[in-house]
């Protein structure tokens, strides 16, 4: 019986579009369009980018340019764990 890593099991098996939209609930995947940013409070245009086919997330605020793997280092860098 192999081990298996959580992290792989979970970017193998939790399909991004539905874990964003559980996170950015007013998000519409249909659309693509960005988000406000989580990590800098005071976005007021949204910034934060998407990507459905790896789970990333990137930031085009100067003020932030944050980049994100996928959606465990998403979800690790947002609750600081």
């Amino acid at each position: 019986m192999s081990k298996v890593n959580l992290k792989d099991y979970i970017i193998e098996n939790v399909d991004p579009k539905e874990y964003y939209k559980s996170r950015f609930p007013r998000w519409n995947p249909k659309v693509r369009s960005n988000v406000k940013c989580c990590f800098h409070p005071n976005d007021r245009d949204p910034s934060l980018s998407i990507n459905l086919t790896n789970g990333g997330a990137r930031c085009f605020a100067s003020s932030c340019n944050r980049s994100i793997g996928n959606i465990v280092h998403f979800e690790s860098v947002k609750e600081k764990i």
